[in-house]
């Protein structure tokens, strides 16, 4: 009797590992408020999967504001001006192409 036995033995599909917020850094001030560069590190998923990133922007925290998605390089420069001499939050969500989602810590600049 011949019986069937897999050794697939690995998880389900793994989140990306949290992307680090580099530019603007938590807590700068004076920040160009023309054409800013949000920076941010590359996220590496465990299973290998495609990461693509939202990065969200807002005046508050945690930012709730989508400006873009399905990024797959790891900076954005904002097509709008930002108020001077407002406080604003950000984060980026690393996603895989399976859905699994991380989302870094939240940096502050005005």
């Amino acid at each position: 009797m011949a019986s069937s036995c897999s050794s697939d033995d690995s998880p389900g599909n793994q989140a990306p590992e949290k992307t680090i917020l580099m530019a603007p850094s938590d807590k700068d001030t004076d920040v160009e408020i023309t054409n800013l560069e949000l920076k941010w590190s590359e996220a590496t998923d465990p299973n290998s999967d495609p990461v693509s990133y939202q990065v969200y922007l807002d005046t508050v925290n945690p930012p709730v504001a989508m400006v873009t998605g399905n990024l797959t390089g790891t900076t954005f420069t904002l097509l709008e001006d930002l108020q001077y001499g407002t406080t604003y939050y950000w984060s980026i969500i690393a996603q895989d192409d399976g859905g699994a989602q991380s989302l870094s810590t939240v940096a502050t600049f005005t």
